[in-house]
């Protein structure tokens, strides 16, 4: 632990918890707290900057993703989509994404059903916005779950590199924009092996999307930690 920069406590708990609750206490007067931030640990990348390896293509789609010389994939034109040949269930996902052109469309769909044509949760990619008002998300906006919970605020630009960090765990969705939290949503439905029809806690591919023949949409730094089971009481 570390306070103005210094390191004041180093502890090693032998019998830690995996999972567990933040709490924030006061004993008495009045105490203010801000720039709360968790870091995931022990993320792995799922694009190695080079090639395409670990990653399934559709060829026959419209979409064309390409390694750029920067490291970044690109994809344009669309539909179409690229999926990971390793599938997961509850994670940290963090990435960089640079949308090239105005109001367009993507979206990250995550517990995919491998080789379906994006049948999957989406965490949307869209940073327009209504009537000059940033909390009228055109389309879901920038971080919402798509057709679940709109953003509550379009955070990003377009034509600028943004953050984006996506947590599954179990029924529960969460998405922050830049380090702003833009959607906190809770699967109720019953559960079901489609996504499309209720909740679906088995583990699936992750899928970027070509939406269609304006895409532009350049991705970097794609990174993720699983996050272990939940312990019994």
């Amino acid at each position: 632990m570390t306070l103005d920069g210094q390191k004041v406590l180093e502890y090693e708990d032998p019998q830690p918890l995996a999972r567990g609750h933040l709490g924030l206490q006061f004993n008495e007067g009045k105490v203010a707290f801000r720039n709360i931030r968790l870091k995931p640990l022990s993320t792995k990348q799922i694009f190695n900057g080079q090639d395409l390896s670990g990653w399934k293509t559709y060829p026959e789609m419209a979409s064309k993703f390409t390694v750029t010389e920067e490291a970044w994939i690109n994809v344009k034109d669309g539909r179409g989509q690229l999926e990971t040949e390793g599938e997961f269930g509850d994670f940290v996902l963090q990435l960089d994404c640079y949308v090239n052109g105005d109001d367009l469309n993507s979206g990250v769909f995550f517990r995919c059903i491998p080789g379906e044509q994006m049948n999957g949760y989406e965490c949307q990619i869209h940073n327009g916005y209504q009537n000059g008002d940033r909390t009228q998300p055109k389309d879901c906006g920038t971080g919402g779950i798509f057709r679940r919970q709109n953003a509550r605020r379009v955070v990003s630009e377009d034509r600028e590199w943004f953050s984006m960090t996506l947590v599954a765990d179990g029924p529960h969705m969460a998405a922050w924009v830049n380090g702003y939290p833009v959607c906190d949503w809770t699967d109720t439905r019953p559960p079901h092996e489609n996504p499309r029809n209720g909740l679906r806690l088995k583990p699936g591919t992750i899928m970027l999307q070509g939406h269609d023949p304006t895409t532009d949409l350049s991705f970097r730094n794609l990174r993720i930690a699983e996050i272990s089971p939940r312990q019994s009481p």
